[in-house]
Order: structure tokens, then sequence, then C-alpha cells
């Protein structure tokens, strides 16, 4: 929120919020695995997994190094917005983009392991 008002106040850096808001599209779709898993419906489960998989190719995943990308680029815009404001965006932007890689692996292997892709674990004899 505080970057909208802050490019509502400053009038520049909005372009950034849409793009950056866009990727929460996913969240809708962990809700749904949430509540699937709660209601017992493991295919419906797996459904929104994969959907959410999929989703989270062009939206997290390409969307959140062209964000770091349009900082680089657009650095001028950025310039017009306090020192505060433009520090908090980019350490938010570079974290937020760790995070999503960090959950796109996550995602990953919960995606191979409802599918059955996953890698077997053995027992040790005891």
């Amino acid at each position: 929120m505080l970057g909208y008002v802050a490019s509502w106040a400053y009038g520049c850096t909005g372009f950034l919020w849409v793009v950056s808001i866009s990727m929460e599209v996913t969240t809708i779709f962990l809700n749904f695995v949430f509540f699937a898993e709660k209601c017992g419906y493991p295919n419906l489960r797996t459904a929104m997994g994969a959907v959410m998989f999929l989703l989270y190719i062009p939206l997290r995943i390409c969307f959140s190094p062209m964000v770091l990308y349009a900082l680089y680029a657009f650095w001028g815009e950025f310039a017009k917005l306090p020192a505060l404001f433009v520090a908090w965006m980019v350490v938010m932007t570079v974290l937020g983009t760790a995070m999503n890689y960090f959950w796109f692996y996550k995602i990953s292997l919960g995606i191979a392991k409802a599918l059955g892709l996953g890698a077997a674990k053995t027992k040790k004899a005891a």
C-alpha cells in the first residue's frame, strides 16, 4: 500500500505497482490448496497446486527480475521519490524476488510429491 500511495503522491512509478500486484494472483490458488486440504479433497488440492505452479512461473519467476530491471532502467523516476522510500523499494524488491524463487522451489517439490514424481525414501534397516 505504501508503494501505491507514494506513486500517487509523487506522480511516478505507478507502472511498477501494477506489475507487483499482478504477482499476487497466485495467492488465490494457495488459499484454494489450503481449503481443499482442510476439506479433505486431495485431488482438488493437487489441481489447485498445479494451477498455482503454472501461474507462478510467468507471474512471479519472470516478473520479479523484470521489476528489479525496472528499478534500474527507470532510476530517474525513482530519484524523484524520498530517499527512504527508494531504499525501502530496493530492499523489499530484492527480498521479494529471493522469496519468490525460494517458494517456487518449495512449490516444485510439493507438486512433484503430489504427482508421485519425488524420489522414494528408503527405510534404514534396524
